[in-house]
């Protein structure tokens, strides 16, 4: 199981009469309702793979299975219905079509799982990461097609894999990451090597804790109530949130059936700590702050300080394991969390990554009601000792005369006023030492917030950090103008004028926007497909939902670029820059 010979795309398209599989280069069709796709030895091997795809476990290995099983063209459109409209179950699938076909064995891997964002559609990956063109299916699925629309099906497919060929390429650090935590899995547990290449970061983490407990078992049932368990140390010197350590302690939290996730209680307020306004809740703490944009003056300091794996250490300091599965579970956490901290000192750093998706997929899964390692009172307890630690750090900070401006999940930004550096150091290390903690500092020259979702922080060296909308585009983010965000960074680093930045650039990727359409939009009478990128020109006009008929949101002014291609001259750089000056002016900076 390995990366060393270079997979190709695959992906299937069927229809009543059409069926076309397309591997590589190479492509596959029947013609007619009872026509049978020839099996050739040049398909049979080109099955067998390596291949790739998205989400082909859930669709193209089932229809693949079939359509060696001997299926008619018309058959396998009633798979494909099946598989796609009728909400079928796998197994009522497998069972109802056969589809235990052994004698072709596929070397396949799922992009879906472990490409990094959670119910994105390849159509968006693709303007994530600015493909060539954007092209949706041409025809309804149930539609018989003609010869020359078949024709037409065949080009759609053939784009399809170039955008599945891009995301193989994007991700194949990921890929190869999961390779080598199979290896590693092997060799520590004596067992054969699993085939994580197509599981997400979560579903890795349960196939190594599985492998590591032996008897793993599921919980017997959801609860319907949970508890939380908090260490001894928390304290306060503000009595009301001693009060509010106390509640929590006792409080019974119910769980929505529904999703098996915990309910936070009305009472779970907003705290108030010197300036700042910090909201607890069952998932991390947030600050609270709006429009502010901080320099520090000369002798302050404007710093970072970060928790070192925060949740593990949490799991570990707390011995905090599912009930379930009892103490092997906490023996093997700790092992991979030992493994990680001595791969990172050792600079394996694509190792150091194996173990921390291990970690903190963990973490994730005791939130999940269809995991065998759910356990929301552990989950809660882990999040809400998290939450209330950095309010005691941000208490103790405060109180020693330094002021905390920001806070989030597992880190708190102060700006440390003249002479007060020895000071913020010892409160630190007070705080370590009561907790067991380990805290890393990073000092910001400044920093700049619409809101703790938002923000952009500039290093001492000029490199940056930014979320949400400073966030760099790619797998994660959808393409939002970014030329907007990019000019705010070179007027606050570089004082460049936002009009040079703008003006300056010639890349058409800088100024495009994308959204998901359901239905698909349209623009100008024409149809352009479910997810839509434009940039915004003088002469633009909006886009409208085919389904509901109202405006796209944010499309005033388009025009659709489905292919990319040169910036328009009629592009409408006023309109990017009066978003820009916006943005600036949000972040608390005069414009």
């Amino acid at each position: 199981m390995t990366l060393t010979t270079k997979p190709v795309p695959l992906d299937v398209e069927s229809y009543p009469n059409y069926f076309l599989v397309c591997v590589g280069e190479k492509s596959f069709e029947a013609r007619g309702k009872n026509a049978k796709v020839d099996l050739a030895d040049d398909l049979l091997d080109a099955l067998r793979g390596p291949t790739y795809g998205f989400n082909s476990n859930r669709y193209d290995l089932l229809m693949l299975r079939y359509m060696l099983n001997g299926a008619t063209v018309a058959e396998l459109n009633r798979l494909s219905h099946d598989i796609i409209g009728a909400g079928h179950k796998r197994k009522e699938l497998y069972e109802r079509y056969d589809l235990n076909c052994g004698w072709v064995r596929f070397e396949h891997i799922d992009l879906i799982e472990p490409a990094p964002s959670v119910f994105v559609s390849l159509k968006k990956y693709g303007a994530r990461m600015h493909a060539p063109a954007i092209v949706d299916l041409p025809y309804p699925p149930d539609t018989e097609l003609t010869p020359a629309q078949m024709d037409e099906v065949l080009k759609y497919c053939q784009v399809d894999l170039e955008l599945t060929a891009m995301l193989f390429e994007q991700i194949k650090p990921r890929l190869e990451l999961r390779v080598l935590t199979s290896q590693w899995l092997s060799q520590s547990t004596g067992t054969p090597q699993m085939d994580l290449r197509s599981k997400s970061d979560p579903q890795i983490a349960e196939a190594v804790l599985f492998a590591k407990i032996r008897n793993a078992a599921y919980p017997r049932s959801m609860p319907r109530i949970v508890r939380c368990t908090l260490p001894d140390f928390i304290q306060f010197s503000n009595p009301d949130l001693n009060d509010l350590v106390t509640k929590l302690r006792c409080h019974r939290f119910d769980i929505n059936h529904n999703n098996g996730q915990v309910i936070p209680p009305h009472w779970l307020t907003p705290v108030e700590i010197g300036k700042g306004v910090y909201r607890p809740g069952v998932g991390g703490l947030h600050s609270s702050e709006t429009c502010q944009s901080i320099t520090p003056k000369s002798g302050e300091q404007l710093v970072d300080c970060d928790v070192t794996s925060y949740y593990p250490s949490i799991i570990l300091g707390g011995n905090l394991y599912p009930e379930h599965l009892g103490k092997p579970f906490i023996h093997a956490y700790r092992e991979l969390y030992t493994q990680r901290v001595k791969a990172k000192q050792a600079g394996e750093k694509t190792k150091a990554d194996g173990f921390k998706i291990v970690l903190n997929g963990c973490f994730g899964k005791m939130g999940s009601p269809y995991s065998y390692l759910y356990a929301p009172d552990k989950l809660l307890s882990v999040t809400l000792t998290g939450q209330l630690c950095l309010l005691m750090l941000i208490e103790a900070l405060e109180l020693a005369g330094i002021e905390v401006v920001s806070a989030n999940t597992d880190g708190v930004v102060s700006l440390i006023g003249k002479g007060c550096v020895r000071r913020y150091r010892g409160v630190l290390k007070r705080w370590e030492a009561d907790t067991g903690f380990n805290l890393e500092t990073t000092r910001y020259a400044s920093l700049h917030s619409r809101d703790v979702n938002n923000y952009l922080a500039v290093k001492m060296d000029g490199d940056t950090k930014g979320k949400g909308v400073f966030a760099e585009t790619g797998l994660m983010k959808d393409p939002s103008g970014q030329i907007v965000p990019t000019a705010v960074k070179n007027y606050l680093v570089k004082g460049t004028p936002l009009k040079t930045t703008i003006n300056r650039c010639k890349d058409i990727r800088e100024f495009i926007y994308v959204r998901n359409c359901t239905g698909g939009a349209m623009w100008k009478n024409c149809h352009i497909g479910k997810t839509v990128r434009w940039v915004y020109v003088i002469d633009g006009e909006p886009m409208y939902s085919v389904k509901r008929g109202n405006k796209v949101a944010l499309s005033d002014g388009s025009l659709p670029v489905m292919e990319l291609g040169p910036v328009p001259e009629t592009l409408d750089r006023a309109k990017y820059l009066a978003q820009a000056q916006k943005l600036l002016g949000e972040v608390g900076h005069d414009i």
